[in-house]
């Protein structure tokens, strides 16, 4: 596939005329097609106004919402038999979601890394039959989004209680008329105590809602808990936004609603963990790490890896 040169002229035609064109966006650059002559275009981020960057990223985020606008198969065929615009859709996922490095493969070209990345993924999102593409995969390959930086992996963790009631440090939360004890469940057989949550107490919601969500998210542990049947504890749950932004937290960071917590396996089955999270229903945003899995809830099905994975 020839990639012709870069310009602001491009940009501002995909920005005028949308419809015109299929646009790919990769990490540094985009790669757009032009649909009636099929002539391909590299487009650097660096080299473009914040106008047409906004204007660019709003297109590619609306195609890659269309589920229309997927690549569709009639049936599962081996990676390398995919061509044009599939297999630049696919690698165009690959390199979006941390699994292709930029300067490792050719845009619309099939390769080993290609293959390696496109395996790679399959293996961490329990796909089987390597080096096969079908619809199931494109559905997932969909719901690839950038990677995000570790945080608060490194801090103290507050433990697992021995014992589970009313015991321990106590607070009065937004939203409920009695005090919350550390050691208490959040919501009744989940296993999820509010100490686990607000590390320790020391970090209060700040308004009902959140402790609204605190509790919501505490019943889909529990269920997840009881589908994996074994201890799961948490590294990182709410986090008022002055916590977030001192530890380096996504700016929209689920955590910060209460929606989210970074979870791992007491007996060290993360493997585990990871198949029963990604077969739960009201799962959202899913963060996959080396230690843990970042569970949030509140949107639809998201999945990144974490920078250092």
């Amino acid at each position: 596939m020839q990639i012709y040169p870069r310009s602001w002229a491009m940009a501002q035609q995909i920005c005028t005329e949308p419809e015109r064109f299929e646009l790919y966006r990769f990490p540094g650059f985009y790669v757009c097609k032009e649909i009636e002559n099929n002539n391909w275009h590299s487009l650097a981020i660096n080299e473009l106004s914040s106008q047409h960057l906004f204007c660019l990223n709003q297109i590619s985020q609306h195609r890659n919402q269309m589920l229309e606008n997927l690549p569709t198969l009639d049936k599962a065929i081996a990676l390398d038999d995919l061509k044009g615009s599939d297999l630049v859709w696919v690698q165009e996922r690959l390199s979006f979601g941390g699994y292709l490095a930029e300067d490792s493969f050719k845009i619309g070209e099939f390769g080993i890394q290609t293959l390696k990345a496109f395996n790679e993924f399959k293996e961490d999102l329990f796909q089987d039959q390597l080096g096969i593409i079908g619809q199931g995969s494109i559905q997932i390959l969909a719901q690839l989004k950038a990677g995000h930086n570790e945080s608060e992996q490194n801090q103290p963790r507050v433990l697992k209680p021995i014992g589970i009631g009313r015991t321990g440090k106590f607070a009065n939360v937004p939203g409920l008329g009695s005090p919350v004890y550390a050691n208490e469940e959040i919501t009744p057989g989940s296993k999820l105590t509010w100490g686990e949550l607000t590390y320790g107490l020391t970090r209060i919601p700040i308004d009902p809602n959140i402790t609204k969500n605190l509790i919501t998210y505490s019943k889909i542990f529990g269920e997840i808990r009881s589908a994996f049947g074994s201890a799961i504890a948490v590294t990182s749950g709410y986090r008022p936004p002055a916590v977030n932004k001192a530890i380096g937290g996504s700016k929209n960071s689920f955590h910060i609603r209460g929606q989210a917590g970074d979870l791992y396996a007491l007996n060290g089955d993360l493997k585990g963990l990871r198949a029963i999270v990604l077969k739960h229903k009201k799962v959202g945003e899913v963060g996959l790490a080396k230690t843990f899995i970042h569970v949030a809830i509140g949107s639809a099905r998201e999945i990144f890896r974490y920078s250092n994975k």
